[in-house]
């Protein structure tokens, strides 16, 4: 999007695979729905290409501070 600026990512914890390995992934996001869940509008699907990821430090904005909130 134009004018827009990323300050984060995304951490996951993986067990099994090597992160080299992982190519893709696909995040889904069911569409709305009423308190009766009647559909009220289209899903999302979203298929990410990861072979050219690179890696960040995690911004520092972003990093869990324990502050007292008085």
């Amino acid at each position: 999007m134009p004018s827009a600026t990323v300050i984060g990512g995304i951490w996951f914890g993986f067990k099994r695979a090597k992160l080299a390995d992982i190519q893709k992934m696909t995040i889904y996001i069911d569409g709305p729905s009423d308190e009766n869940l009647n559909t009220l509008g289209a899903a999302f699907n979203f298929v990410l290409d990861l072979s050219n990821r690179q890696f960040a430090p995690e911004p520092d904005e972003l990093k869990y501070r324990a502050t007292a909130q008085l």
